[in-house]
């Protein structure tokens, strides 16, 4: 997975245009149910962008992976799939 977004990640270290921005006024505009995910040894960045969706998304689940860090789907896929179905399954 890290090799196959090598050259995107390349390429935005590379561009000057700025990035995007996403406001939590935008996220507050998703009707969708959302499901948050993130792994319980993720680096404390992630964390406080989850933490951020989660206070601005109307609808959304948040899921904490055990265990695992930031590449929650390759480090535990078991879990992380049961929690994606049942999101699924409930919506």
């Amino acid at each position: 997975m890290m090799s196959d977004n090598a050259l995107s990640a390349v390429a935005d270290a590379m561009t000057a245009r700025p990035r995007p921005v996403f406001t939590c006024e935008m996220a507050k505009r998703i009707p969708a149910p959302t499901l948050v995910t993130n792994g319980e040894r993720s680096p404390q960045f992630f964390h406080r962008i989850v933490d951020e969706l989660v206070r601005c998304l109307p609808q959304r689940t948040r899921v904490e992976i055990s265990g695992s860090s930031h590449t929650v789907p390759g480090e535990a896929p078991q879990a992380y799939d049961e929690e994606v179905l049942a999101f699924i399954a409930g919506h």
